[in-house]
């Protein structure tokens, strides 16, 4: 099912969005091979990380996740305009079910970098829970908009598309997007497409 492999798929990214937050000028997208994530390495800039930060990303990368929310709660308050605390907030959140504080922590990291595209890849993800099909379509459209190759907006909209809005010829063309970004790796979206292949061919024999 394409619900699970999107769980599977966005817990994995928090694990790597935490533990390469700390250095980098925004949180990065997650590396699908070596040479991709040296690539992606040598164009990001260096920031200066806030006292407690890198305490912060050990303490999720533990799994001290209510550690992890303290120690980024105070960054926030010394620094309060340091978009990544709060976007890592936003994912700690979300990983503990707090879906208001999840909310309120990744719009805090889009009004400080609008180009935040984890967190309105994230927001997304929480608005299709909620049914707000629309609204999750935008959010993803405009991490993409800011950040054309993240993958994870690709994927979640071409599952957006396919089973909550049953448009099929788009879905097809984000799923075949995602394959692009990531090397054709993922085997299993690749079934997808192959099946939403055979069900737009039916779909157009039975229209004409």
């Amino acid at each position: 099912m394409r619900y699970l492999k999107h769980y599977k798929f966005t817990t994995r990214l928090l694990v790597i969005i935490l533990a390469g937050a700390a250095i980098s000028a925004c949180i990065p997208m997650p590396s699908f091979n070596a040479k991709q994530a040296k690539a992606a390495q040598d164009n990001k800039p260096k920031v200066f990380a806030p006292k407690g930060y890198n305490n912060a990303i050990s303490a999720a990368r533990s799994g001290n996740y209510d550690e992890a929310i303290q120690l980024f709660t105070e960054i926030t308050t010394t620094n309060p305009d340091f978009a990544n605390a709060y976007t890592n907030l936003g994912l700690l959140h979300r990983h503990k079910a707090n879906k208001d504080e999840a909310r309120q922590a990744f719009n805090k990291a889009i009004s400080l970098n609008p180009a935040d595209a984890v967190s309105y890849n994230h927001l997304g993800v929480m608005l299709r829970e909620e049914g707000k099909f629309s609204e999750a379509k935008d959010m993803y459209q405009s991490a993409i908009q800011h950040k054309s190759d993240y993958a994870p907006a690709v994927l979640n909209l071409g599952i957006l598309y396919d089973l909550y809005l049953q448009d099929l010829p788009n879905a097809l063309t984000q799923y075949n997007n995602y394959q692009k970004l990531t090397g054709s790796q993922d085997k299993e979206v690749e079934k997808w497409i192959i099946d939403l292949d055979k069900r737009i061919q039916t779909m157009n024999k039975s229209q004409s």
